[in-house]
């Protein structure tokens, strides 16, 4: 059914190898299948720098993966991930990965922009039962309904781009759209979460920019 649905300078350097929105030609040959493709917006230069700052002092003491750190990637708001394009790679595997981040780009305009978008609060994600789940930041009711129609809208024009009919498709169930600031161990018990998620709801801004989306091909 479709369903439309380390430190500063470790966050810069990673933006500076990946972070560079679709601008150049890209290598044809290559299929969505074989390789995967992700669209995301990166969070606005100094947006969540006090949030990250906190998350990382309050998850001194236990164990936490923070955003931003070694290979982790920083705060991002994920529009299209890999996993979802694996997971319809039967569908999606004949389509050139030029022609898919093409068609994304002149297809879905708002993707060209900077949005601004209100939190909502910070929550726990990912599955209840795992251990190791994100703390992060959701938006509000118009914040989260502009991002989820550009979700659709992706995933609409790689419909489009396959010789699939939209019925077959069986898209993965996004969860809401959120900023992940990193995983913690939830093991470490109420207590230690909500004083971790109240911490962060102090310095979390009245608004976060989402700078003009990522397009990352991954044979660049």
């Amino acid at each position: 059914m479709r369903n439309h649905q380390k430190p500063k300078a470790g966050r810069d350097k990673w933006r500076s190898r990946h972070n560079t929105a679709y601008e150049e030609p890209l290598e044809l040959g290559k299929s969505v299948g074989d390789l995967g493709i992700m669209v995301y917006r990166s969070i606005g230069k100094q947006s969540l720098d006090g949030v990250l700052e906190c998350f990382s002092r309050l998850t001194s003491d236990i164990v936490a993966l923070p955003r931003g750190l070694g290979e982790q990637r920083p705060p991002a708001v994920n529009l299209l991930q890999r996993v979802e394009v694996n997971h319809e790679r039967e569908r999606l595997g004949r389509i050139a990965t030029s022609d898919a981040l093409d068609s994304i780009y002149r297809l879905v305009p708002t993707l060209r922009r900077e949005l601004i978008v209100k939190p909502k609060r910070v929550e726990l994600f990912g599955h209840p039962r795992t251990t190791l789940r994100p703390v992060g930041i959701s938006f509000d009711d118009e914040s989260a309904q502009m991002l989820s129609d550009e979700r659709g809208r992706i995933r609409a024009t790689l419909e489009d781009l396959s010789e699939h009919d939209h019925e077959e498709f069986e898209w993965i169930e996004n969860s809401q759209p959120h900023v992940s600031l990193g995983k913690i161990d939830t093991s470490q018990g109420f207590e230690v979460i909500r004083g971790l998620i109240d911490g962060i709801r102090e310095v979390c801004p009245d608004s976060i920019t989402l700078l003009r989306a990522t397009l990352y091909n991954p044979d660049r």
